[in-house]
């Protein structure tokens, strides 16, 4: 969430995330408010941005379409055998 008061960024951020990726879109497009939405699908990391959270932040929604892949790397912990 992106917002000049601090305190009704967090806010929105809390009601975005109980309402979840789809509701949560849809009320801060409804409201005009500046949100991007990040959601894990599968092993890939993809944003959804409001057209407010756009028009703030020009050329951030060429970035909102991609896959970002996540790839785990489990290696030893230091001192373990």
């Amino acid at each position: 969430m992106a917002d000049p008061s601090v305190l009704r960024a967090d806010a929105l951020s809390a009601v975005s995330m109980v309402l979840g990726p789809d509701e949560g879109y849809a009320f801060a497009e409804r409201h005009d408010v500046a949100a991007c939405f990040i959601m894990r699908q599968g092993t890939d990391f993809v944003a959804r941005a409001t057209p407010r959270f756009k028009s703030l932040f020009p050329g951030q929604d060429k970035r909102s379409s991609k896959r970002v892949s996540v790839k785990r790397r489990w290696g030893r912990v230091a001192g373990s055998r």
